[in-house]
């Protein structure tokens, strides 16, 4: 970690000759299983902010800092006494504090840019919540940090969209993107993967 903090503080300090952009994103995703795990994927969150630094002509260099969720949810189980039956559901969150590093290529010098990303984002574990439905009601939330975890993991980030110019200063960024998790997720076998796809929206602003 201490190398990774001193890594960006140089960057920081040698990028500050070049030109340079802060966006604030923040997306709805669709997340679930990579597996043959009999389950269904849920929606999920992200918010972040990130520094982007233009490397060259149409190629930017991006480090962020971000919050995201991602999981997903088991069957609804009916059972039934007589005349009455209840739906049981589980939906299960695992939540990560995230450290986002990619490459972008625009491929237009014009207002509407479309653009490609890749990267890999350092994700640390917060915590999992699973909560529990009756009847599609919420009765029970249960929170829960899994010693055992690992604390740190790796995800693939894979996106691509296009950004708009309102004037030399703001752009709007539309972004879809993927995202694919190289760690087993907590408590599962190792071949449970979580992957997660969405829509991200967010304004950037260049610094200078």
């Amino acid at each position: 970690m201490k190398s990774f903090l001193l890594m960006c503080f140089l960057f920081f300090s040698f990028s500050s000759f070049g030109q340079a952009k802060l966006d604030i994103i923040g997306s709805i995703n669709y997340s679930d299983l990579y597996s043959g795990a009999s389950g269904n994927g849920k929606l999920n969150h992200h918010f972040g902010i990130n520094y982007n630094y233009k490397l060259k002509e149409n190629t930017w260099f991006r480090i962020g800092l971000g919050f995201t969720s991602m999981g997903f949810k088991d069957e609804i189980i009916t059972n039934g006494l007589g005349s009455v039956y209840v739906e049981l559901q589980k939906k299960y969150e695992h939540q990560f504090f995230e450290i986002p590093i990619a490459l972008r290529r625009e491929f237009s010098q014009k207002k509407l840019k479309p653009f490609v990303e890749a990267g890999i984002s350092s994700m640390y574990y917060l915590q999992s919540v699973t909560k529990i439905f009756v009847n599609g009601d919420k009765s029970f939330t249960r929170k829960e940090r899994v010693d055992d975890a690992s604390q740190i993991r790796y995800a693939m980030i894979l996106s691509f969209g296009i950004s708009h110019a309102f004037n030399e200063k703001w752009e709007l960024i539309v972004r879809p993107n993927f995202r694919y998790h190289f760690a087993e997720i907590v408590g599962a076998p190792v071949e449970w993967h979580l992957w997660s796809g969405g829509l991200a929206l967010g304004i950037r602003m260049k610094l200078r």
